[in-house]
């Protein structure tokens, strides 16, 4: 796939003489902050955001106040993704820490679908509970909201997506006592972009403040493993609700996360291992099974029950797996045929499992870099999931389409919506009108943070970047070019042979980069130079007139048998 290599340019000398630091280090800085921003961006260890910032907050603490002195039992309503599981469980631990009767629902993907429905706060009401608590949903649940006042409960909601605006972009809110969404546009909030454990945790912090109490430490990583796995921006205060939280975790996991971690054989945790490994073993629970029992991975404290769980997430990940690889395949089949020109892949997959979706149309959209949205189910109502790409509003273009869709919500970048089978094909036809995708965003962009020849990427450099840590959407891991990178042999690594060490030649000096994407090497190769060059590379013999490369990588530390050395790996090539 082509792609769009940008190199960001912005003055940096001024922050590394201030701070005296590498040139390249200030480069990669600036690339992600303002000058006056630098030094709180590097201060990961520094003080969250005072929750009573965020609008709403002393209103819900005083109602939730109010129902422990009247021994009322709180009910949390969730979600079954490791978002809305983890925001659950940062409110049910944290209100049981501080004495609060609470208990908790978590809507089944299957038969309930996203969100609070009618019917559950009759059951709240049915189980004599006094007061009602989201989180991760409810701010477009304007019917349900609407039944509880109805009802004489009161709902406290905490959400993060995003809200409808009337004409004059007002905010069109759910008739809930009390809203917590840093969304609203007349919160001043700094993190817009927390997510929905996120604003639990805010909302726990804010209790124990009121309470003169400690903030539970574990609490912190729950709302870590939520902040990575709903892709916010790792910014401002979220990379540091990040960055403390696999602290805290890393040196005293919880019972459910040590068995997790032994299941998936990990040493320790990161960012990727909550993206890549944790994360979708806690998600295949909501997706094939039910969340509201397999929640209890992240609530006990009984080693024998975390390990128990612990192995059917395991199982249950490994059939998701088989079943995700499946779909894809159906997936790419469609959009090459019933929709190979339309810019906004719209599908439909009858007998797709609808828990995966969102995972079938996230990597269709990357294969296909075009917004997708896969809908399934063979019931009048069809379910689907969307992913979109930069320059491509979804959540807008699903507002404009309104009344072809049953319900919908999201975010610019994905989205969860239902519609009737009969209206899928004018659904797309509308999009695909509307569609305002600009030619420059039809290509994936790579932005670049600096140009640094290989040889002088050094362990010192590669030492110096892990303060920029941790990486995700919004503080993506830095990025170098080398130009004109002479490939002098190959040798292919692992069991699997799936890895290639290159050594190189870059301004008369000799140094090595490893590449994990050994296809796109030999496309490259072979298509400019021949399979006898492929060949002869990977026989270690050195070309006559050279293979050259432009060559985009990411610098770390490679620790092997107690040696630490500076590595480049290779994450595009041209």
């Amino acid at each position: 796939m082509q792609e769009n290599w940008v190199l960001r340019r912005r003055s940096y000398q001024e922050l590394a003489q201030r701070l005296g630091i590498p040139a390249v280090l200030a480069h990669v800085i600036r690339n992600r902050v303002s000058e006056e921003e630098a030094e709180s961006y590097l201060d990961r260890e520094g003080p969250l955001e005072d929750p009573f910032r965020m609008l709403g907050m002393q209103t819900a603490c005083a109602r939730l106040l109010t129902a422990q002195k009247d021994g009322a039992e709180v009910r949390i309503v969730g979600d079954y993704d490791v978002d809305g599981v983890t925001a659950t469980s940062i409110l049910y631990l944290g209100l049981t820490t501080l004495g609060f009767q609470a208990s908790y629902r978590i809507p089944d993907r299957m038969e309930d679908g996203y969100g609070i429905r009618p019917y559950m706060i009759d059951e709240a009401i049915r189980d004599g509970c006094g007061l009602i608590l989201t989180c991760d949903n409810g701010i477009r649940e304007f019917e349900t909201m609407s039944y509880a006042k109805a009802q004489g409960i009161d709902v406290v909601l905490t959400d993060h997506h995003e809200i409808t605006q009337d004409e004059a972009g007002n905010d069109v809110l759910p008739e809930a006592f009390c809203i917590l969404n840093p969304h609203r546009a007349d919160d001043s909030y700094p993190c817009k972009d927390l997510c929905g454990a996120g604003v639990a945790f805010k909302l726990v912090q804010a209790l124990c403040q009121c309470m003169g109490r400690a903030v539970p430490q574990a609490l912190i990583g729950y709302a870590a493993l939520g902040t990575v796995c709903d892709v916010v921006k790792l910014s401002g205060e979220n990379r540091r609700i990040v960055y403390q939280g696999l602290k805290t975790w890393n040196q005293d996991p919880p019972a459910g996360i040590a068995a997790l971690m032994d299941a998936a054989m990990l040493k320790s945790l990161s960012v990727y291992s909550f993206g890549f490994v944790i994360g979708p073993m806690i998600n295949a629970g909501g997706r094939l099974k039910t969340q509201q029992s397999l929640i209890r991975i992240l609530l006990t404290k009984d080693p024998e029950e975390a390990f128990t769980l612990a192995q059917e997430l395991k199982a249950l990940n490994e059939e998701r797996q088989a079943m995700t690889i499946a779909g894809i395949e159906e997936a790419r089949r469609l959009a090459e045929t019933e929709c190979k020109d339309d810019l906004v892949k719209v599908l439909y997959l009858q007998d797709l499992h609808e828990s995966i979706a969102g995972l079938v149309a996230g990597r269709l959209k990357e294969q296909l870099y075009r917004p997708t949205i896969v809908f399934t189910g063979r019931e009048p109502i069809a379910k689907g999931s969307g992913r979109s790409i930069e320059g491509y509003d979804l959540f807008r273009h699903l507002q404009e389409q309104d009344a072809l869709l049953e319900r919908y919500g999201g975010h610019p970048m994905a989205a969860g919506l239902s519609i009737r089978q009969e209206n899928i094909d004018v659904f797309r036809a509308a999009l695909n009108q509307a569609c305002d995708l600009e030619e420059k965003y039809l290509k994936p962009t790579v932005i670049v943070d600096a140009q640094l020849p290989i040889p002088d990427a050094t362990l010192e450099l590669a030492g110096l970047l892990t303060r920029l840590e941790p990486y995700g959407t919004g503080n993506e891991r830095p990025i170098f070019a080398a130009m004109h990178v002479e490939v002098q042999s190959l040798r292919l690594m692992g069991k699997k042979q799936n890895v290639c060490r290159l050594r190189l030649m870059q301004d008369g000096r000799p140094c090595e980069a490893i590449l994990f994407r050994i296809e796109a090497l030999q496309e490259i190769i072979t298509e400019k130079y021949g399979a006898e060059v492929w060949d002869r590379l990977l026989g270690g013999v050195r070309t006559e007139k050279g293979v050259f490369l432009d060559l985009l990588y990411h610098l770390e530390i490679n620790e092997f048998r107690g040696v630490r050395q500076a590595q480049c790996t290779i994450c595009n090539l041209r």
